[in-house]
């Protein structure tokens, strides 16, 4: 089973501390970013894409085709563009979304 590192984790936590809205949406640009490069670096795909925002310089991973921008409000919610496409099908053996525990 692969772990995710213990910076992800750190980070899950500091965004689950959050008071407010600005700072939660700050706080999700790191652990988006280390998502980001974890899957990368394990060549793991699944259901979602990753969307990148020019106007906040981040990016984010989600499931669906449709952007739906977590770092701006509801008047560009659809500002951004998708950089990478859904994976391929799981018989290549590598992980799910759901097979990934926080260490």
């Amino acid at each position: 089973m692969k772990m995710l590192p213990l910076k992800v984790a750190k980070q899950a936590e500091i965004l689950a501390r959050t008071r407010n809205l600005s700072s939660a949406r700050e706080a999700f640009k790191p652990l988006s970013k280390s998502l980001i490069q974890y899957l990368a670096d394990h060549n793991i795909t699944g259901p979602y894409v990753e969307v990148y925002c020019p106007m906040v310089k981040a990016s984010w991973i989600q499931k669906d085709k449709k952007v739906s921008n977590p770092y701006i409000g509801g008047s560009m919610r659809s500002c951004g563009t998708i950089k990478q496409k859904p994976g391929e099908s799981r018989s290549d053996g590598r992980l799910t979304d759901n097979e990934l525990k926080v260490v």
